[in-house]
């Protein structure tokens, strides 16, 4: 069993791990956040168009928020097709 130093000592090391780790994430804001998802899913989207996936690529371009990006994405998708 750990003494109670030991046990000071190991909280403190995993709230330093989970600082290091989440930490990032959690001082981004929502439009940070928005972004970064946002650019993963036009990274997914350009994976599908490579791959002939025309319908799943349709399906992800659907669930897009942004007016604007969600046409610009139809017009690639339109012109991959």
């Amino acid at each position: 069993m750990l003494d109670r130093t030991s046990r000071k000592s190991a909280w403190k090391c995993l709230v330093v791990a989970l600082a290091v780790n989440l930490g990032p994430g959690l001082l981004a804001g929502p439009k940070d956040l928005a972004a970064q998802q946002q650019g993963q899913q036009v990274s997914r989207f350009q994976q599908l168009l490579a791959a002939g996936e025309f319908g799943p690529a349709r399906a992800l371009v659907e669930g897009t928020a942004d007016r604007l990006e969600r046409d610009r994405l139809l017009g690639r998708l339109a012109a991959a097709q």
